[in-house]
């Protein structure tokens, strides 16, 4: 086959992955830098009103502590210490 076939050729489909990954994030399987700014402050906001701690909430994203604060200050929200349920 040569390259004018090769190009003449449809693209195939590419796999619906997002849910997927969506899932794997929320459960705290897979960092949360796979998934859009939308959908990463979308899980950061939904652990906060959960009351979850910026500590908690960068273990369960896979992120570094600095980057979960300016998710917060970013979305405008308070800082959280850790519960003492947590400890």
């Amino acid at each position: 086959m040569n390259q004018d076939q090769r190009d003449a050729m449809p693209t195939p489909a590419r796999p619906a992955t997002s849910p997927l990954v969506l899932a794997a994030c929320w459960a705290g399987r897979e960092p949360a830098e796979r998934l859009t700014r939308g959908e990463r402050d979308l899980l950061f906001f939904d652990l906060w009103r959960r009351g979850w701690s910026d500590l908690e909430i960068a273990v369960h994203m896979k992120e570094s502590t600095y980057t979960t604060c300016r998710i917060r200050e970013r979305l405008g929200l308070e800082a959280r210490r850790p519960s003492q349920e947590a400890a």
